[in-house]
């Protein structure tokens, strides 16, 4: 939020930063993807150097910090800034700890062997991406125990707010725009995704049940858990899966990014049209 580009008024702009996201994701997860100069490894470059500019923009609008509230990191490490180690450390987390936690919600199973080879790939984007190894060692070390960190953080950090509720509307809406979702009932759906996979916490975002919308979920989660057997199993259904995703997430990426590079930029360095 703080590039101002997911509070954007413009769907658009919003559905482009997932995108971008999203593109980082796939250069990064790539086979050689973090080696240096490769794609993914500049991107982790990229976004570190954003972190820094949005510091330094709340550096220069912040008249002064609250520095009375507890924390198990040291004030030192994180001086109260934007992006400081704690909330870089939930970032990491979200990408990897929860990932893992809600691809088996969809009915996907992982090996403990892949969970750790995942979580270990996203321990050293952490290092890239500026988090002190520290607290990379004893807070991210595995990822069986990635859940006690993350309670720790999000019990401190995470509370209802008006801007996690916009955020959230934001991310929801320029989904639909950008597909072109135009039935109820399919807004319905991708909502009941998004309440299923947040559990407790949905309400308090604003996001809608839907009790029909559940049936459908249901059934796609049974169709996940079937294919995943299927993928396991026969090798061409796999090599079928493996194709259709990645055809997927480049018509995705089309659609958003419209061809044009990724900049990871603020939100005042670009046009909304």
């Amino acid at each position: 939020m703080m590039t101002g580009v997911l509070s954007s008024s413009s769907y658009r702009t919003v559905f482009r930063r997932l995108c971008e996201t999203l593109s980082f994701l796939t250069n990064a997860l790539s086979p050689g993807g973090l080696s240096p100069g490769a794609p993914g490894h500049e991107d982790v470059i990229k976004v570190r150097l954003l972190h820094s500019a949005v510091r330094v923009l709340y550096k220069g609008r912040s008249q002064g910090t609250d520095t009375t509230s507890s924390c198990p990191f040291s004030q030192s490490s994180l001086s109260y800034a934007p992006i400081n180690q704690e909330e870089l450390l939930a970032t990491l987390f979200l990408f990897s700890h929860l990932i893992i936690v809600g691809v088996k919600k969809m009915g996907v199973e992982m090996e403990d062997e892949d969970k750790e080879a995942y979580h270990h790939l996203w321990k050293y984007i952490g290092y890239l991406i500026g988090i002190e190894e520290r607290f990379l060692n004893s807070c991210f070390d595995k990822w069986e125990e990635g859940g006690i960190v993350w309670e720790l953080i999000t019990s401190r950090n995470c509370s209802v707010s008006p801007t996690g509720v916009l955020l959230t509307r934001r991310l929801l809406e320029s989904v639909n725009d950008a597909l072109k979702i135009r039935s109820i009932f399919r807004r319905e759906i991708l909502e009941e995704i998004a309440y299923y996979l947040n559990g407790d916490e949905a309400h308090k975002l604003g996001i809608r049940h839907s009790n029909r919308a559940r049936i459908c979920l249901v059934l796609l989660i049974g169709y996940t858990r079937l294919k995943d057997v299927a993928n396991s199993l026969i090798p061409s259904v796999r090599a079928w899966s493996l194709k259709r995703n990645k055809t997927m997430v480049q018509f995705m990426k089309k659609i958003g990014l419209e061809d044009k590079p990724v900049t990871f930029r603020l939100v005042n360095e670009r046009t909304d049209n």
